[in-house]
């Protein structure tokens, strides 16, 4: 291959490049503007996040064999110890609740401990 043809693929090449790179940027800011792909994210980055939870729990607490608890971060934990004070007496914001069919824990993943646990009642 001579000079010519080396700096035509280096070009090419280079052209491909940007225009790749321009595609993403115009999709990845089409897809910002729409709030289902937000969504979209929003709950793989939580079922992940939940995934993660669940083996730290498991690692001190042996799980239910139920295959999707409800798992939820606590926002307002004032609110919370108005409805059930002995439960939550213990929960921070940012702890997280985990329900099972079975039993309820709020876990506290910075320090890897749970806050507290209870049965769940049938109505």
């Amino acid at each position: 291959m001579n000079k010519k043809h080396f700096i035509l693929a280096a070009i090419l090449l280079t052209l491909f490049i940007v225009a790749y790179f321009f595609y993403d940027y115009i999709t990845l800011k089409n897809n910002i503007a729409n709030p289902d792909y937000i969504n979209q994210l929003q709950i793989t980055y939580n079922a992940n996040s939940s995934k993660s939870v669940l083996e730290k729990l498991s690692q001190i607490m042996i799980l239910p064999n139920e295959k999707d608890p409800t798992i939820a971060t606590i926002k307002d934990v004032q609110k919370l110890k108005s409805g059930n004070p002995e439960f939550y007496k213990n929960a921070l914001d940012g702890d997280t609740l985990i329900i099972y069919t079975s039993m309820a824990i709020i876990y506290r993943e910075s320090e890897n401990k749970i806050v507290s646990f209870a049965p769940v009642l049938a109505d």
